[in-house]
């Protein structure tokens, strides 16, 4: 390669794993049978062609991918012929129009597919099955689906100047788009060598434009004789979104709610061509299909928690999204 280790993607397969997948892991978690969206249960584009930002350094990096046999002439000089056209590509001139965030008002008629009283109860259910031993704690969720018909990039540049986030991302198909900024990593650390695991950060807090998470950071070192697919096996769900014991929380999740998760509470990342593996969880994710965007999010109910509160959370943490769409929906190309 013709860059610094610094490069964590160069090539590979880019994509999601819906929550869904969780049922393949465990058997014992029912999947719900509604399914609404109706989108593939694994997602993943092979990317040979990379344009790697370094926001930090303020540099750009062009990568191409191709497959060698006996001839390495040849492929060498397609590579860097595609490096070439995408430098022109780049440079040619390309109009965005300025959108001022100052003028976006939120709006607080946001519902999802749950009204208030309904949620609150499955928060008291939820609260009596943790009294009763069966959890500590379960994330439960509810839908946002709300009209949306600007561009897909309006949004991603709404999204980037009002919750900018260590996981941004657009990926577009014919039939669908997810766009998201997500603030949690998955996974990059479990099925790791004994005594290699430690807490590198503990109850840190960070801050984004609706809510504050509190987070630890764990590592360890891979097992020489697992890859990064067992990495994110093993690991998936994020217990955040599940929650503990992870599989008693998802029999409960599957019970309560009245559709599938999808891509929410899932995983987007990418598995590199060198083996190296990058994944966030799937919070703050839209999904866009047929002129409609779709968001999910939950709220973690645990012994105490206030099912009013609750129910607010889920609000706090779509109202930024909303706020992006009114941006993006006002931007003028």
């Amino acid at each position: 390669m013709g860059f610094d280790d610094s490069t964590r993607f160069s090539g590979g397969a880019v994509g999601y794993i819906s929550y869904e997948y969780a049922n393949r892991v465990e058997p014992t978690v029912p999947l719900q049978e509604y399914d609404d969206l109706d989108l593939p249960i694994l997602y993943f584009m092979i990317a040979d062609l990379v344009v790697i930002f370094d926001h930090a350094r303020q540099s750009m990096t062009i990568c191409a991918n191709v497959v060698t046999g006996s001839d390495v002439e040849e492929p060498y000089k397609n590579a860097c012929t595609r490096i070439k056209e995408t430098i022109n590509l780049l440079g040619s001139h390309s109009k965005l129009s300025p959108a001022s965030i100052k003028d976006v008002k939120k709006e607080n008629n946001l519902s999802g597919n749950l009204s208030k009283e309904e949620f609150e109860e499955q928060v008291l259910k939820t609260k009596e099955l943790i009294r009763s031993g069966d959890v500590i704690q379960t994330v439960l969720s509810q839908r946002f689906s709300i009209p949306y018909e600007a561009p897909n990039i309006n949004l991603y540049r709404a999204i980037r100047a009002i919750n900018p986030s260590p996981y941004m991302f657009i990926l577009e198909d014919n039939e669908f788009s997810v766009v998201g900024a997500s603030p949690e990593v998955h996974v990059r650390g479990r099925v790791c060598e004994i005594g290699s695991v430690e807490a590198k950060e503990y109850m840190s807090v960070e801050r984004y434009s609706h809510v504050m998470h509190i987070v630890s950071e764990v590592i360890g070192k891979l097992q020489p004789n697992l890859n990064a697919f067992d990495l994110l096996r093993a690991t998936f769900p994020a217990g955040t979104v599940s929650g503990a014991p992870k599989v008693r929380a998802m029999q409960i999740i599957s019970e309560f709610e009245k559709m599938q998760r999808n891509i929410y509470a899932g995983a987007l990342g990418y598995f590199g061509y060198q083996g190296n593996h990058d994944s966030c969880i799937a919070i703050r994710t839209a999904v866009i299909k047929d002129n409609v965007l779709h968001l999910q999010a939950g709220a973690g109910i645990v012994a105490d928690s206030i099912p009013e509160n609750e129910y607010q959370e889920t609000i706090n943490k779509a109202s930024g999204m909303l706020k992006a769409i009114i941006l993006a929906e006002s931007i003028t190309n």
